[in-house]
């Protein structure tokens, strides 16, 4: 792996940190437009990061929900027993959810990148 794949990856991390205690924020105090918002940036993260950073979207999406995994093996037993297997149930639902639109983003982004590099160089070829 290249440094910049690297570094872009520990950047990704930080960035799963601030994103997942923004939402998780939100959820609490109530502003769901707040938690729209997040919601709609792991993906865009993750289309920089694959497109500038030059990581794949695999990793980036493990990097972005990787911060949130020890929060939720720490409290989800508590929330199943608080608040019931359904309710509960929507926290792994919603971080399964944000890493497969980061997962798809990043993809989206990869595949672009690649068609048109394959397009380049098609036509400098006689």
């Amino acid at each position: 792996m290249e440094t910049r794949a690297t570094v872009t990856l520990a950047l990704s991390v930080a960035t799963g940190c601030v994103l997942f205690f923004v939402a998780f924020a939100s959820v609490f105090n109530g502003l769901w437009a707040l938690l729209i918002v997040c919601l709609v940036c792991y993906p865009g993260v993750a289309v920089v990061a694959v497109g500038v950073g030059r990581a794949r979207p695999v990793h980036v999406a493990v990097a972005l929900v990787s911060p949130t995994l020890p929060w939720l093996l720490w409290l989800l037993p508590a929330a199943i027993v608080e608040a019931g297997l359904l309710r509960a149930g929507l926290w792994p639902l919603a971080i399964g959810l944000v890493f497969v639109l980061a997962w798809l983003a990043g993809w989206i982004v990869a595949r672009l990148r690649a068609r048109s590099s394959q397009g380049v160089a098609r036509d400098t070829v006689p």
